[in-house]
């Protein structure tokens, strides 16, 4: 069995009795459209059936869910998650509709994560990275740390054999490390994905196979036609103000359409976390900051949050929460061009940084998405079918038909109508278990 079946299989067990959702409209989200007056019956973790009402039978045992002007979608995935193992983010991710995370560095033991919400532990399914490959001195404690060839290799071993389901690359690989990272992993049949390194063009993490390509890094030096400078302009040694500037200055659009066909080609995805963007570089704002959502969370992470207690943000000067948001807005439009040349994306939140709320933040990011100029449709796509897309798992993830997992979520407006109604859930039912309106209050409130 595949390691990746095995991390859906690795979930909160089903209920006993069969759900039926009845008298329902079904929004098709691959079609980006309607199918009135259909029930869909759940039996154990699968989708018993889905259709006309008048043809699709009941069973006398079922419990019976009223669809009548409701939207059923698939379950949402968030596809950039840390922090997967905190019980309490387990109920707030299925509170908010999102069923499936793609957990991107895996403290501690890989399957413990991947089996954490079995019995009657809440939560979505995980597909896990296992630990970050980084570079000498990596930037997170508890990296592997790959310095050359050999120990980049060595390190897939070592995630493979831990049981990760993919290899995340990270910021500080050397030019060795990374390529031999990506042909391991190729060998391996392992999927790679991740930051693009400091000292590699988007353009070749493209080519040598990245799955995807987190938060836009090397996106916009790709745009540049002094990339090879900006690419030696390390975050660790150069202001973000001044690699902003250089960057605006060289920006080439002959080139930045060329890195967009090429991505879209080699079907690279796209997970930018808008979400996370726009948090780190609004953290100076105490308007920002004094967001109701806070109160889900254990008290101490807003004290985590600020920016001075984070090692990544308390050396900044007022000139680079400035140049923070120019980067932001700029990250805005790249998504939208991006979109433009039919680059693949993906919906991710990085939670947990800053400000960046379990479940909560992914609606958050479809919205931040349609911003850009995707349709509601488009954006629904990126947390629903994009992700069974990514996975290679389309004959169970992504769409409301017989045979699919049980992961579905009922809303009480239409989604393609207005992104922001697939925060109006009537009902969730994640893996077969059906939470409706009280049995969602709890989780929000922890109960």
């Amino acid at each position: 069995m595949p390691p990746f079946l095995l991390a859906l299989l690795a979930f909160a067990f089903p209920q006993d009795e069969p759900v039926a959702i009845a008298d329902v409209t079904i929004v098709d989200v691959r079609a980006g459209e309607l199918v009135a007056g259909q029930t869909v019956v759940v039996r154990g973790e699968r989708i018993e059936a889905a259709g006309p009402s008048a043809e699709v039978g009941v069973p006398a045992n079922a419990r019976r869910v009223d669809g009548a002007g409701g939207f059923l979608i698939p379950g949402l995935w968030d596809m950039h998650v840390h922090m997967t193992a905190a019980a309490r983010f387990g109920e707030l991710y299925v509170a908010n509709g999102v069923t499936g995370v793609r957990d991107m560095f895996t403290m501690g033991n890989v399957g413990f994560t991947k089996g954490l919400f079995r019995g009657e532990r809440v939560g979505p399914r995980v597909v896990a990275a296992g630990r970050i490959v980084d570079g000498e001195d990596p930037y997170w404690p508890g990296s592997l740390e790959a310095k050359g060839a050999e120990e980049g290799r060595a390190a897939v071993a070592t995630l493979r054999e831990d049981g990760a389901d993919f290899v995340k690359v990270y910021s500080k690989l050397s030019r060795e490390s990374y390529f031999a990272i990506a042909a391991e992993a190729k060998r391996l049949g392992m999927p790679f994905c991740g930051h693009v390194p400091d000292t590699v063009r988007a353009s070749e993490a493209s080519d040598a196979g990245q799955k995807s390509i987190e938060h836009l890094t090397g996106i916009q030096a790709g745009c540049s036609n002094r990339e090879d400078e900006l690419l030696r302009m390390s975050r660790a040694t150069t202001k973000l103000h001044d690699r902003w500037i250089l960057a605006q200055e060289s920006f080439d659009e002959e080139r930045a359409q060329d890195l967009f066909a090429m991505l879209a080609a080699n079907r690279t995805w796209q997970c930018p976390t808008l979400v996370v963007l726009r948090s780190v570089s609004h953290m100076d704002d105490p308007e920002f900051c004094a967001d109701e959502r806070m109160k889900y969370l254990p008290a101490f992470w807003a004290s985590m949050w600020k920016p001075e207690n984070d090692i990544r943000f308390k050396v900044y000067e007022d000139e680079d929460w400035v140049t923070a948001r120019k980067t932001y807005a700029r990250s805005l439009e790249l998504v939208s061009a991006m979109r433009e040349a039919g680059v693949p994306f993906l919906a991710g939140t990085d939670v947990a940084n800053p400000y960046t709320f379990p479940g909560f933040s992914l609606h958050d990011e479809l919205e931040l998405l349609v911003s850009c100029g995707f349709t509601s449709a488009e954006a629904l796509r990126t947390a629903t079918w994009n992700p069974a897309v990514y996975f290679e798992r389309e004959d169970e993830l992504g769409s409301v038909e017989p045979g699919k997992l049980a992961d579905l979520v009922l809303l009480e407006a239409n989604p393609l109508q207005e992104i922001g109604n697939t925060r109006r859930i009537r009902a969730v039912v994640a893996n077969g278990q059906l939470f409706e309106s009280e049995s969602l209050r709890k989780l929000l409130d922890g109960e």
